[in-house]
């Protein structure tokens, strides 16, 4: 189908029809637009996604990008944000994608981000920024998930054994410059490439613990405190209250907490609500993973290295090849 809006102004500018006509009809990008157009018309119908007037959502735009769709759709009068982020798992095979983000902070305009071109494993590389932000992985663009400690400080981490938490957490260390790192609870084989003290032992950890939380100098430099395998630790008497005063104060003297565990229900972990970054590899049950982050998140199960990451918002991503 000729749009025959942009043809009139074709005309009007003295473009040569015939040449407006070859470039729109053999012009791959427009074919892929009128494609997406028509995937979207399949959408609305199948899903009744219309008003008793019959109007569907109107699309402002789509853009073609490296990895997708960006489109955006107003929705005022037919439906709401919520009725079509229920359909994301159904939009996400219609597109035949590997991941669906919908979003909306104009009120009735929705984006949907699809992304139907899977990234190449990406390898670590080492990025030049402040000893406050981490590097968690990569999102489903390729494009590095960097979490500010100044913003949204402490982080939890939670998922199965080898699911990819030790090396999310690994492949953020290695980036910093100009910090001081502590391993909590590590096992002498994980976090080979990162210089640091270690710590370990039930007493020698409780001690370690208390001077830290003792100490209320500000730190010149960032301080990051890494606690492995948390689970393992909880039924220390009074590790718990060290732990929650460590994340309700530490980050005024420049000090950062990480905390990797397998299980993240309330009854495992009684603070997760001081962490203001999460980070949810694959667990056991969905309702861990979703009860961890406390929002609502896509079905379907993570495979190994892929998360879900929430701190300033919600973003899924994949760790770094080490």
């Amino acid at each position: 189908m000729i749009d025959l809006f942009s043809l009139g102004v074709a005309i009007t500018l003295g473009v040569p029809t015939s040449k407006w006509i070859s470039k729109n009809l053999f012009d791959k990008e427009y074919k892929e637009i009128r494609r997406v157009t028509k995937t979207l018309d399949y959408l609305f119908a199948d899903q009744k996604i219309y008003n008793l007037e019959g109007n569907k959502p109107k699309i402002m735009d789509i853009k073609i990008t490296d990895c997708g769709y960006y489109i955006s759709l107003d929705i005022q009068g037919i439906t709401t944000y919520s009725n079509l982020e229920n359909l994301s798992e159904y939009i996400k095979s219609l597109f035949k994608a590997y991941h669906v983000e919908l979003s909306s902070n104009k009120g009735n305009i929705v984006t949907l981000d699809i992304v139907n071109k899977e990234i190449n494993e990406l390898t670590y590389r080492a990025i030049s920024i402040e000893p406050t932000k981490l590097i968690c992985g990569y999102d489903l663009k390729g494009k590095p998930l960097i979490v500010d400690m100044l913003k949204t400080p402490h982080i939890g981490v939670v998922g199965t054994s080898l699911s990819g938490k030790s090396k999310c957490i690994e492949g953020a260390l290695k980036t910093l410059r100009g910090a001081d790192i502590t391993l909590v609870n590590c096992f002498k084989d994980d976090f080979k490439g990162i210089i640091a003290d270690r710590i370990n032992g039930n007493e020698n950890i409780l001690e370690y613990l208390k001077r830290v939380v003792e100490n209320k100098t500000i730190r010149p430099r960032p301080y990051y405190i890494v606690i492995d395998e948390y689970n393992t630790l909880s039924n220390i008497k009074g590790i718990d209250k060290i732990i929650q005063e460590l994340l309700s104060q530490a980050r005024h003297y420049n000090v950062y907490i990480i905390v990797i565990m397998q299980k993240g229900n309330s009854e495992d972990c009684k603070f997760k609500q001081l962490f203001n970054t999460r980070i949810a590899f694959r667990t056991i049950e969905e309702s861990t993973l979703r009860a961890f982050l406390g929002v609502g998140v896509g079905s379907g199960a993570l495979n190994q290295r892929e998360f879900y990451l929430l701190h300033s918002e919600l973003k899924k991503g994949k760790t770094y090849t080490i």
